[in-house]
């Protein structure tokens, strides 16, 4: 489209003169003024791309996020409880069921993962895949105390009926007992001694 324009000071070379395209300073683009609709295009346009870019940055953090969670799943699975053992038995001293102390299973030098334990009561102790120990080869410490008849006179426990510690350290600090732990239910019995 063009626009005729008639000159109030008229020259030699008065005649027609076209438009000037007008740059837009939003988006940089020349547009006509003869042609609006060029302009209401290109507008709509711009807006559309942004919305655009706007909806592929929220599924690229969707996404990203997504598998972050799949990795720590994945990661939890590893180490969840199918590499964990069950295992339950009887703990007697000279014979006689062991009628309270503790059990703990530590994972020797070719089995990695946590130290798992439990309480022995009347001779029985038992501990769930869960919180159970690692599969593989464990060293066990068994640990009991029994008053003495006597009062403590030192320490924390003064004045308290004096406890010791009186399993061999052979099966505890020292100890020589070990746990061939596998998949699924364990039945593992100890027999321990008091004599050296």
């Amino acid at each position: 489209m063009k626009i005729k324009t008639v000159g109030r000071h008229a020259g030699k070379n008065h005649g027609i003169a076209e438009s000037v395209p007008e740059t837009s300073m939003q988006t940089g683009i020349t547009i006509a003024q003869s042609d609006p609709l060029n302009f209401v295009l290109h507008d709509t346009r711009t807006k559309l791309m942004t919305r655009s870019l706007g909806q592929d940055s929220r599924r690229f953090s969707f996404l990203c996020v997504w598998l972050g969670a799949l990795v720590l799943v994945c990661i939890g699975c590893g180490q969840g409880p199918s590499n964990r053992a069950s295992v339950a038995g009887k703990v007697t001293v000279e014979g006689k069921p062991l009628e309270e102390g503790s059990i703990v299973f530590v994972p020797t030098e070719d089995t990695a993962g946590p130290t798992a334990g439990g309480r022995i009561l009347n001779g029985s102790y038992s501990i769930g895949a869960q919180k159970g120990p690692v599969v593989g080869t464990a060293r066990v410490e068994i640990r009991a105390v029994r008053e003495t008849g006597k009062i403590s006179t030192y320490g924390f426990d003064a004045g308290q009926k004096e406890r010791v510690q009186y399993i061999p350290a052979r099966y505890n600090d020292d100890s020589q007992l070990r746990a061939d732990l596998k998949r699924g239910r364990n039945s593992i019995d100890f027999e321990l001694t008091e004599s050296e």
